[in-house]
């Protein structure tokens, strides 16, 4: 008689590292294993910090209409203008400490609810969420386009109500798209999102000890001042600085070669620049 056996192969380990910190005992600290997330994240957290608070409320609303405002202002013009949310970590570091200073510790109480304009010193927590506020809310939307092709090429004029829900709709959708993706691109540690990776460094940098963070505070300083003054350079003194195109130069009536070397109407081959706005557009410093 022959015996059969049979050989069930085992399933392939993914290569994503999940961990679940509230379903594991594994420590915190060991969630992070990427060397480049471990020297910009920092893993430990305080949970009496205040997130929600009347600061957060104040700025996140400017800065989230302000950027929409200034994103959808540009979004349907050649010459584009960008709302940077460096600008919005820079700008609301300096409001909140001196909002912690001016605004009243008092605590007022409604009811059952209790609460300060001044909870205490203006902390991290804080300072994130104003940041995703605006960075998530200070942004134009897409369906604005079909709002304006529908009244440019087919005169179809949408009322506000319907307009709002449209918007709204659209924003939302994509919102529950992020929820039901975030198990699959954010939990698993071999997630690595180099843009944000920069922003953790700053904050830590803005909200860390000053004795471990004074180097880094001053190489940003000397290297904003040199960065605002050069930008003068390319954008009033010396445009050329902006598109170097060798090719062009070699041979400025020559349709051919100025398709192949312009950097705005070809494809740029031999094309420099010097200017931060073209160079910084995709994020050359962390995007691999």
């Amino acid at each position: 008689t022959k015996i059969m056996v049979a050989v069930i192969p085992e399933k392939p380990k993914s290569s994503l590292k999940y961990i679940d910190s509230e379903k594991t005992n594994i420590s915190k600290d060991s969630i992070v294993e990427e060397p480049i997330v471990t020297a910009a994240v920092i893993t430990k957290d305080d949970p009496n910090l205040p997130c929600l608070t009347f600061r957060f409320w104040v700025m996140s609303t400017f800065f989230t209409s302000l950027g929409a405002a200034i994103s959808q202002f540009y979004y349907f013009r050649p010459n584009i203008g960008y709302f940077s949310i460096f600008f919005v970590v820079l700008v609301s570091n300096f409001i909140g400490k001196w909002m912690a200073i001016v605004l009243p510790t008092r605590k007022f109480r409604i009811w059952r609810w209790e609460f300060s304009f001044n909870p205490g010193p203006f902390n991290v927590k804080e300072h994130v969420c104003i940041t995703v506020a605006a960075s998530t809310g200070g942004v134009s939307a897409y369906a604005t386009d079909i709002i304006a092709i529908q009244e440019l090429f087919y005169h179809q004029t949408i009322n506000f109500v319907t307009g709002f829900l449209l918007l709204m709709s659209t924003q939302i959708l994509g919102y529950g798209l992020a929820g039901f993706l975030r198990k699959y691109l954010v939990r698993p540690a071999n997630m690595i999102w180099p843009s944000n990776l920069v922003f953790a460094s700053m904050f830590n940098t803005l909200h860390g000890n000053v004795s471990e963070t004074r180097d880094r505070i001053r190489f940003f300083s000397v290297a904003f001042s040199f960065m605002f003054v050069w930008q003068f350079v390319p954008q009033y003194m010396f445009t050329w600085l902006t598109s170097m195109a060798l090719l062009c130069l070699i041979a400025p009536y020559d349709r051919l070669i100025n398709r192949l070397g312009s950097g705005y109407h070809g494809v740029g081959i031999l094309n420099f620049t010097l200017d931060w706005n073209a160079i910084g557009q995709v994020g050359p410093l962390f995007t691999p």
